[in-house]
């Protein structure tokens, strides 16, 4: 439970910055990890400072991005087997849509999960890379979900 609502108030804080400008990368714009939004809130709580909670689907240290009304991040299933690019609609909480990329369970460090990598988005494509327990793969997608291109590594 405390780490959903760690997940809700990071969602919840990058909901204020996405109105304010994208986040379209690790650590925002510029890669320093400033929100340029000068009111965001700074304390969190189960009824304060939320705008929505959603459950996701599955594991995962992915950093979270922004672009206009759209939250992306990366998911694992507990298991291992399934990775997932995940779409939440900024304003609700509303998963938009998730694309799969199977794989097998391999180690990770203990702190970690297969779902680590922050996707990165530019207004027209979101580009995430999976690791299916062998090697990495490059995957592109439009903003609707639609696969563009994946690439093995």
């Amino acid at each position: 439970m405390r780490r959903f609502l760690i997940i809700a108030a990071v969602l919840g804080c990058l909901c204020s910055t996405a109105m304010a400008g994208n986040w379209p990368r690790f650590r925002g714009p510029n890669g320093a990890g400033v929100a340029e939004d000068k009111h965001v809130p700074v304390r969190f709580g189960p009824t304060e400072n939320l705008l929505w909670k959603t459950a996701l689907p599955g594991l995962g240290n992915s950093s979270p991005v922004v672009w206009g009304d759209r939250i992306f991040l990366q998911t694992a299933s507990a298991d291992g087997k399934e990775r997932k690019l995940v779409c939440i609609n900024a304003s609700d909480g509303r998963i938009l849509w998730a694309r799969n990329a199977p794989g097998e369970m391999a180690k990770t460090h203990r702190k970690n999960s297969l779902a680590s990598g922050t996707p990165a988005v530019d207004g027209q494509r979101v580009c995430t890379i999976f690791w299916d327990g062998n090697r990495l793969s490059l995957h592109a997608y439009d903003l609707d979900g639609k696969e563009l291109w994946h690439y093995p590594l």
